[in-house]
Parts: structure tokens; C-alpha cells; sequence
């Protein structure tokens, strides 16, 4: 693995990718570090299982509300898996809320024209109503 492909990662991680997955905020769109085909597989919604969620790129912050993982005081993100092969890579980010673990993504990167770009994430809810 390059040491600077994960060292970039990790950097899009904790500085875009946590803030637009999970902090509520005006904006017309997300970071130009995210691919304009990104998409999330969404394990279950409304009963459903293996869905696979569009992102409304006009109005990125609907999701948000009512949100439950959206970042409050008491929410840490662990960043404890990153892996990089060629242009592909992946982060594993687990999201814990008053130290109690409530969601793991998988985040997936691709390095397009040169640059890293976040392609798709999917991630595992841990009892999220308990923690929402």
C-alpha cells in the first residue's frame, strides 16, 4: 500500500467525509471529494433490505433530518481499517455515540483523473434505535 494513497484517505476521512455524512449544514452540494456518481448501500429501509440509496445531489442535507447519526458532543469516529490497492481503496470508520458503537462504514475510494474520490460507502447499523 502507498503510504501517501492512505495518508490521502485517511486525510478526505476525517476531514470531508465525516463532515458530510454527518454534520447537518446549508450547502448546495457535497465536497468535490466525493464522486458525482457516489451511491450507499443501505442494508435495511423502510423493511427492505439491500437497498441501494441515491443521493439527492440538489439538496444533500434532507437526509440529515431527523438524522440519528448525525454528530452530537458525545460522538467518536474510529478509523480502524484502511487499504489500498492500485486505485481502489476502502476505510472502515466506526461512528460511537456516549461510547456505545452504533454504526460501521465501509467507505469506498476510487482514484479518478488523478485524484482519490469517495465512490460508495455501506455500513451496518448497531441498534441505532437504542442510541437515536
Amino acid at each position: 500500500m502507498s503510504q501517501r494513497a492512505e495518508r490521502r484517505i485517511l486525510r478526505i476521512i476525517e476531514e470531508t467525509y465525516v463532515q458530510d455524512m454527518y454534520v447537518p449544514r446549508v450547502r448546495t452540494s457535497f465536497s468535490p471529494e466525493f464522486h458525482r456518481n457516489f451511491r450507499m448501500l443501505v442494508p435495511e429501509f423502510d423493511g427492505q433490505t439491500g437497498q441501494i440509496a441515491d443521493v439527492d445531489w440538489v439538496a444533500p442535507d434532507a437526509g440529515h433530518r431527523p438524522n440519528p447519526k448525525a454528530i452530537e458532543a458525545s460522538t467518536e469516529f474510529d478509523i480502524s481499517v484502511l487499504d489500498v490497492t492500485g486505485k481502489v481503496g476502502i476505510g472502515k470508520v466506526e461512528v460511537h455515540r456516549d461510547g456505545c458503537l452504533i454504526y460501521t462504514d465501509y467507505v469506498i475510494f476510487c482514484k479518478v483523473a488523478g485524484e482519490w474520490k469517495v465512490v460508495g460507502k455501506a455500513f451496518h447499523p448497531h441498534n441505532p434505535k437504542r442510541h437515536s
